[in-house]
């Protein structure tokens, strides 16, 4: 999945997007761009914002447009979707639901 060993996260940080070699590699990408939205403004508009741009309307998605891009020819459609798809639940499992428990501590559960 994402947590890619760092000789490639290296190699993917000095070299771009087209240095992937995995679908790993590519999971990596997106769980990087996610994370790195989230750190700028963490709340619940970002993830939704994400969602909406990356998992519901990828052919509107600047970055996944620019991802498959880069990546076509190397990997099919499939495996990208999967990646960006991937990325995002181990994110939304690593970020968003710790600040999802942490306001449902602090307001109340739903009964």
């Amino acid at each position: 999945m994402p947590f890619i060993t760092p000789k490639c996260r290296d190699r993917i940080n000095a070299k771009g997007i087209k240095s992937c070699e995995e679908p790993g590699d590519i999971c990596y990408v997106f769980y990087r761009a996610f994370v790195n939205a989230w750190k700028l403004e963490p709340r619940w508009r970002t993830v939704h914002r994400l969602y909406r741009d990356s998992i519901c309307d990828r052919c509107r998605c600047s970055f996944y447009g620019l991802v498959l891009e880069e990546l076509s020819g190397k990997f099919e459609t499939q495996d990208i979707e999967a990646a960006q798809s991937l990325a995002w639940q181990v994110f939304f499992q690593n970020f968003v639901m710790p600040y999802e428990n942490s306001k449902r501590d602090s307001n109340g559960d739903i009964q």
